[in-house]
């Protein structure tokens, strides 16, 4: 969404925007130490294809773009998910 945005803010001639993502999960401290999940790392990394008329500059500057959403700076900081009983709302 945000690299569509800056494209067509921009002018930049993109026609399509392929993601791929992997998720890893480095167990290494919880097998040695018997840690607790906080003891876990998880990372994820990615692959973007910009598909149209773009110059070297052009798809360096929609990486740095990429880098820069609010999705990616969200999951960098971490994130704090709960979970409450939807019948409490009713």
């Amino acid at each position: 969404m945000t690299l569509r945005m800056y494209a067509e803010h921009k002018s930049i001639a993109l026609e399509s925007i392929f993601i791929e993502l992997a998720h890893n999960r480095n167990d290494e401290n919880q097998s040695r130490s018997m840690g607790s999940e906080e003891d876990r790392t998880d990372s994820i990394e990615g692959t973007i294809e910009l598909k149209g008329n773009l110059d070297s500059g052009q798809r360096q500057r929609m990486l740095e773009i990429a880098s820069r959403c609010f999705m990616h700076r969200t999951l960098s900081k971490g994130v704090d998910i709960r979970f409450r009983n939807a019948s409490a709302f009713k």
